[in-house]
């Protein structure tokens, strides 16, 4: 007989918009929680939060945004590490190009450590940047 598992995940978050004086726009949220899958196979804490200000240059908008995440391994499975622990930075320049075509110019970096990545033979601490064009259609 086969044995399947779904995953159980329950979460409690909150978030903020404030609109200041000068056309300033800041966001945050906030998440904590846990998910669980099989009898004891996985069992991990959540958590989570950013905060992002924003503003408009003309017609365009420039936004900065932090990230701070993590997750804590609480299985009795040690061969399967599932923490991670974590930050990020971004900043992103939107320019509309039409009323449906939007240019967004994001640098991003990301500073992690995840033990599990020594199964890959990888270093558990990761830093990257990345620097990316997206043309966002909406419809």
């Amino acid at each position: 007989e086969a044995r399947q598992y779904a995953w159980h995940t329950r979460f409690d978050h909150a978030s903020l918009r404030l609109r200041l004086p000068g056309n300033w726009e800041v966001l945050a949220q906030g998440l904590r929680g846990e998910t669980l899958m099989g009898p004891g196979a996985v069992q991990v804490d959540l958590a989570a939060w950013y905060a992002l200000a924003a503003h408009p240059l003309g017609e365009a908008s420039l936004s900065l945004r932090y990230d701070d995440f993590g997750s804590t391994d609480r299985d009795l499975t040690p061969r399967d590490p599932n923490g991670e622990q974590g930050r990020a930075l971004a900043l992103a320049y939107a320019h509309p190009l039409s009323g449906s075509l939007t240019l967004i110019t994001e640098l991003l970096g990301v500073d992690s450590t995840r033990p599990a990545r020594q199964l890959l033979d990888e270093a558990p601490r990761q830093r990257e940047v990345s620097l990316a064009m997206i043309l966002r259609w909406t419809f």
